[in-house]
């Protein structure tokens, strides 16, 4: 029977994940008010996608980045001999998932004026053609632009890309100190009698210089690891601890819990939240630990397999004693543990996923979200 639901609850990111990771064939069916995006996985490779006129990638970032409520179907075992997509799933959502998440910042945190379009006669399309020029006022205000996800490339208005057809995902860049598109230093304004430019597009490719997202995946353990200690050294105590004596200076470490991928496809999610979470402890752990307490990590590879994950958390909790369980990785293998750690009422805190089913209302008791959620 096929499987079917709704996006509210799945989003379409984890969907590819989940048949991916588990090198399953499907055919995955996302209904929209205005249409269906069609999706196919072959073995567990993103192989071919359509969503309107959009095809390949970009009918995959189409479909991903769409903004309204839709429901999902899934058929396994149905392939599609044409393969538009060569590139791994993992780049594909994670590449879309950070573009959405930067826009969303951007958008929240800046206020785009109302734009007015003036008609501009371009020399070069001849004295019929015209094209549409925002305008806008004052100083210091934000332009808004709209970005390719597939030849990067950022245009003014518009929704398609007239390079390769993919759907423009809106996004803001500051504007100069004088507003209006940024000249170069020491560049003069033109007389206010000059005739106005007519509107380009803005080619420049923008290329990312920062560091990997594996470098903020590790960076985001160590805050996790930083705010579970906080919670260690706040949370209330029913009676006063005694002074420490020099007899109990050396006591037996706090071993936390870690049950991800480190090893398989998705090892370096796993490998680098570890990383990042050793690095906090250690610091810790240098300056003497929390009132005389020293942490530890224990890291158990699941490799991506909820099949696997029930076995590794039950070690970790019945076998070994951990703590608490921190910095887990991935959607299919939290819904194998959630249910696992509320039985136990084990902490469960600073899972990398932010699927639905870890953020329930009233929230669960023993779960503690860090990231955001996917909505």
């Amino acid at each position: 029977m096929p499987l079917a639901g709704s996006l509210e609850e799945v989003a379409l990111a984890d969907l590819i994940q989940f048949y991916c990771t588990t090198n399953q064939t499907a055919r995955l069916t996302v209904s929209y008010s205005d249409g269906d995006a069609q999706t196919y996985i072959d073995q567990g490779e993103l192989v071919h996608s359509t969503f309107g006129r959009h095809k390949a990638i970009a009918a995959v970032y189409a479909a991903m980045a769409h903004t309204r409520g839709g429901s999902f179907r899934v058929d396994t075992n149905v392939r599609q001999s044409e393969r538009t997509i060569t590139d791994s799933w993992k780049v594909v959502c994670l590449e879309l998932t950070k573009m959405l998440d930067d826009a969303n910042r951007r958008a929240s945190s800046t206020e785009v004026p109302e734009k007015k379009s003036t008609a501009v006669v371009s020399p070069a399309l001849g004295a019929t053609e015209t094209a549409a020029r925002p305008q806008r006022g004052g100083t210091g205000e934000a332009m808004a632009t709209k970005i390719c996800p597939i030849c990067h490339k950022e245009f003014l208005q518009g929704e398609i890309c007239p390079n390769d057809g993919a759907p423009l995902i809106a996004r803001a860049r500051p504007a100069s100190p004088t507003g209006g598109v940024p000249r170069p230093s020491g560049a003069t304004a033109p007389a206010p009698s000059a005739p106005p430019r007519p509107a380009t597009v803005l080619t420049a490719p923008t290329r990312s210089t920062g560091p990997k997202p594996v470098f903020w995946i590790a960076i985001g353990a160590a805050v996790l690891v930083a705010a579970i200690l906080a919670f260690i050294l706040l949370r209330p105590r029913t009676a006063p601890a005694p002074p420490p004596s020099r007899a109990a200076a050396v006591v037996a470490p706090l071993t936390l819990g870690m049950s991800s991928a480190l090893t398989g496809p998705s090892k370096e999610l796993g490998r680098q939240m570890k990383l990042g979470i050793e690095t906090a402890l250690n610091l810790v752990n240098d300056a003497g630990g929390i009132e005389g307490r020293k942490f530890s990590l224990t890291a158990l590879d699941d490799g991506y397999e909820p099949s696997r994950t029930k076995d590794t958390m039950r070690d970790l909790v019945e076998n070994r004693k951990v703590f608490a369980i921190i910095g887990n990785v991935g959607t299919p293998t939290a819904e194998v543990s959630v249910p696992y750690i509320l039985e136990k009422k084990i902490l469960f805190f600073g899972p990398f996923t932010g699927a639905g089913l870890l953020r329930h209302e009233p929230p669960d008791r023993y779960v503690f979200n860090y990231r955001a959620s996917y909505v």
